[in-house]
């Protein structure tokens, strides 16, 4: 199940893209120089945000969620 990509929250830019938490791999360097992906580093924990805006750089949601 795709999820859906939300709007951004600040300035309601279309424009946005997930943010990646994972060693990079030739794919995700490659997703990232088209700009289909941000990537956030190999650390995630609770206030490691979820999305990206492209055009105002917001970053927002939480990747690890709560149960």
């Amino acid at each position: 199940m795709q999820q859906q990509i939300p709007e951004c929250p600040e300035c309601k830019s279309p424009s946005v893209i997930r943010i990646v938490y994972a060693l990079p791999t030739s794919t995700l360097y490659y997703m990232r120089d088209r700009g289909e992906i941000v990537l956030g580093g190999c650390a995630v924990d609770d206030s490691s945000p979820k999305w990206f805006c492209k055009n105002c750089g917001h970053k927002w949601g939480k990747e690890i969620e709560e149960k």
